[in-house]
């Protein structure tokens, strides 16, 4: 009896969502296991912060899709993406890039790749969602109105989707007109602290480096020569201590 709930609640929620006009390729794709970083570059670009994507859908056997960064400029108009993207095989499929494109928007840039990715034929397909590729794009100007970064992966023409039942061994081709867009969050983004976190950052900055001062005063003597010494020293750890003060006050507004 509850097999037969279950199998009729499932077919139910099939029916309701082709009536609303989903395709069917929405119907019989999930992409939910997707997801964005921005970290430290794992391969080699000019910068050392990047862009990272990773394509985790379920049950397919092979494709091709598109995946896609849109971000403002570099502050001084230059590029802001570093070099071609890299895609790593993070599973075992074999995965390549086809071709990149790198698109001006006047104030924002976007760069465009298409990867296809093969599933190795000598073993069967892992259950659940799996992290076929990761898609990773440097960074020139790090920081940069992350907010505003737009990211994810589609499906133009050419791009396709081949699913794999586990239990018929029946394959399904979907192709890009039937396919949703996956749009990400750019997760593990340390934005710039407002001027209200940069003001008390500076405010504990110096009162424990006045401490600190008056400590090393007390101990030196009031010679002259040693304190225009410590003056200098205390200077230099002044401008150390509040970059310090300044990154950690950022982490604490981390997204």
């Amino acid at each position: 009896m509850i097999r037969h709930r279950k199998l009729f609640v499932t077919s139910l929620v099939v029916c309701w969502l082709a009536s609303s006009g989903l395709s069917r390729g929405a119907l019989l794709t999930d992409f939910s296991g997707s997801f964005a970083l921005y970290r430290a570059c794992v391969g080699t670009h000019p910068t050392s912060l990047c862009f990272a994507m990773f394509f985790d859908p379920q049950q397919v056997l092979e494709g091709q899709v598109t995946a896609f960064i849109e971000a403002d400029e570099e502050a001084s108009g230059g590029p802001r993406f570093g070099s071609l993207p890299i895609v790593f095989n993070e599973s075992f499929y074999s995965v390549g890039l086809v071709n990149t494109t790198i698109t001006d928007l006047g104030t924002r840039q976007r760069i465009e790749s298409q990867v296809m990715f093969n599933a190795a034929m000598d073993r069967p397909l892992p259950p659940g969602p799996v992290t076929i590729f990761s898609y990773e794009v440097g960074d020139l100007d790090p920081f940069l109105n992350l907010g505003t970064v737009q990211l994810g992966f589609f499906f133009q023409p050419g791009d396709f989707i081949t699913l794999l039942d586990d239990v018929t061994n029946e394959r399904t081709t979907i192709s890009h007109d039937e396919l949703p867009p996956v749009f990400l969050r750019l997760e593990g983004a340390i934005p710039e602290p407002s001027g209200f976190v940069t003001a008390i950052g500076c405010c504990i900055g110096c009162w424990v480096l006045g401490i600190r001062f008056a400590i090393r005063r007390k101990k030196e003597g009031k010679r002259k020569e040693k304190g225009v010494r410590t003056i200098y020293l205390t200077g230099v750890e002044w401008i150390a201590s509040l970059s310090a003060c300044r990154v950690h006050f950022a982490r604490l507004t981390m997204v």
